[in-house]
């Protein structure tokens, strides 16, 4: 069975490899499935030629990201529309000409949706949510019009799907959980065994990883972080992203001279390896669906300190409360308590939050992924 992926972008966000690892692990468990990603301008070619699972389709033999800057409001929306009209006909003429029996849609969703209201296809169509869908009034109306065409709604937590089933745009029996793959368990090991940092014996680590946005809330954490080091000064703060925000924190770190205590190593791929090293891994995001890095660090046995904001944090800690070390409010001095409760709990209950963390964090593997879609396409065949 052939499916397809249309999943544009212009930066590699962590939706992207989500998707990337949604096809890798239909080719690896499934030999029924046949997983193709749908290179729409060029986007794909740098990240699915590293991977030998997965094929590609080529919409155009032209590629035009260097001709897009996906940088400021105004610039992400132009990408939206020079996506909409270069793709649309091209898509169409794919589908119509391949015929596979799903494609699963993510990021420009409009594309794809306007096609299914406008014409008639032997593909179903499968709308994969990622994160907290912002639900405008333009993207209600065009959902609302092709609810009945849509074959399947996948949501990433729990918080989501009761989200999207309140708004009652598709019928409740469309909308499924489906935890995106965040990791393959057998390569932990590896992974975390890899260290191009030197860690300094004389001090404890504290990380936080992630794109250098607002969503992300990195300013309150490092204003939280200057009370910590002044009453715990043999810890250290490593922020792994970057981002639009990164010169703006850069100066917030300077104002609190925290220059010595703050290490940026900017975007890498392998995070398993400063978590295995660190004392505790600190969210402090506005909203977060499902959390890849909350999944990683808990698969990679570190303590967790995280906001309960919505979605995938707060599934997290409603799942079992013994996970981690809540953060309710993003109040000045909050941080700083919840890291006081922190380092005066026992190590039997740290040991016993990683466990189950680590009991929950499975549900993200690639093959409990597999098991999952398997199971949806089967039931839409």
């Amino acid at each position: 069975m052939k499916v397809y992926y249309w999943s544009p972008f212009t930066s590699n966000i962590a939706t992207i490899q989500a998707v990337l690892r949604s096809a890798e692990s239909l080719s690896s468990f499934g030999s029924k499935f046949d997983p193709y990603l749908i290179n729409s301008f060029g986007e794909w070619n740098k990240i699915s030629r590293k991977t030998k699972h997965t094929n590609i389709i080529d919409l155009t033999k032209i590629s035009i990201t260097k001709f897009l800057n996906n940088k400021g409001f105004f610039s992400s929306r132009a990408i939206i529309i020079i996506t909409f009209f270069y793709c649309f006909f091209k898509l169409k003429r794919l589908l119509d000409k391949d015929k596979p029996e799903f494609i699963i849609i993510h990021l420009i969703t409009s594309l794809p949706l306007v096609l299914l209201l406008l014409f008639n296809f032997q593909t179903k169509f499968i709308l994969r949510i990622s994160g907290y869908p912002k639900l405008n009034f333009w993207r209600k109306i065009l959902w609302k019009l092709v609810s009945n065409k849509i074959s399947l709604v996948t949501s990433p937590s729990n918080s989501t799907l009761q989200y999207l089933v309140n708004e009652k745009i598709f019928t409740e029996n469309k909308i499924k959980v489906l935890y995106d793959p965040v990791f393959k368990i057998r390569e932990i090991p590896k992974l975390k065994k890899n260290n191009d940092f030197k860690f300094d014996d004389n001090y404890k680590y504290l990380i936080s990883i992630g794109r250098f946005t607002k969503q992300k809330n990195f300013q309150y954490l490092i204003k939280e972080f200057s009370s910590i080091s002044k009453k715990y000064s043999d810890y250290k703060l490593i922020l792994i992203g970057d981002g639009e925000l990164r010169e703006k924190l850069v100066k917030l770190i300077i104002k609190f001279d925290l220059r010595e205590k703050v290490i940026m190593t900017g975007y890498k791929e392998n995070v398993f390896e400063y978590l295995a090293k660190s004392e505790a891994f600190i969210m402090t995001s506005y909203w977060e669906d499902p959390g890849f890095v909350l999944i990683e660090s808990a698969i990679a046995n570190v303590n967790i300190i995280s906001t309960n904001c919505p979605n995938g944090p707060k599934d997290f800690f409603e799942n079992n409360e013994n996970m981690g070390f809540k953060l309710a409010t993003f109040n000045e001095g909050d941080l700083l308590k919840t890291f006081e409760k922190f380092i005066k709990s026992s190590e039997i209950k740290k040991n016993q939050n990683k466990i189950n963390s680590k009991i929950y964090a499975k549900n993200y593997s690639y093959y409990h992924h597999f098991k999952r879609l398997n199971a949806l396409l089967n039931d839409l065949n």
